[in-house]
């Protein structure tokens, strides 16, 4: 349980669509037709929890952009955030990522607290942006969009 992050390749000429209503637009025929339309996709991007940490590390770099934003709380749970990055943001956001550099010690401040149960967070973390940045260039290269949630 708990706020976990998923993204999934977005057809680049969705996006627009995607932006005004991305709930809509994830259930919507189009884009199961895009999702189902034959040619393997690259597979969805599954950050679990990782997504905060993420959010400290990148902080402000174009990485950041995969992660940006947080659940809205209500009296009964929350509601969902969803982001949608266009395939040069896409791009931008590959490129950077392999730049990217976990902190020396999985001890330091900005790692999550509510994280901090699992059993080896920095293992967790480095294994959490390689998947990042393998699907990120798999999306880029197939000149991709993407849209995520959080939530």
């Amino acid at each position: 349980m708990g706020i976990r992050y998923f993204a999934q390749p977005l057809d680049p000429a969705a996006v627009a669509e995607a932006r005004a209503d991305p709930v809509a637009h994830l259930w919507s025929d189009r884009h199961h037709a895009f999702a189902h339309h034959g040619d393997p996709l690259p597979v969805a991007i599954d950050l679990d929890k990782a997504w905060r940490d993420f959010q400290a590390i990148f902080g402000e770099r174009p990485a950041g952009r995969l992660v940006a934003g947080n659940v809205t709380h209500t009296c009964c749970g929350w509601r969902s955030h969803y982001g949608v990055l266009d395939p040069d943001e896409v791009r931008a956001v590959a490129d950077d990522l392999r730049s990217v550099v976990l902190p020396r010690s999985p001890d330091d401040d900005h790692l999550d607290d509510s994280a901090s149960d699992r059993a080896d967070e920095y293992g967790y973390l480095g294994e959490m942006l390689d998947r990042a940045r393998q699907r990120c260039d798999e999306y880029a290269r197939a000149g991709l969009a993407l849209i995520y949630s959080i939530g």
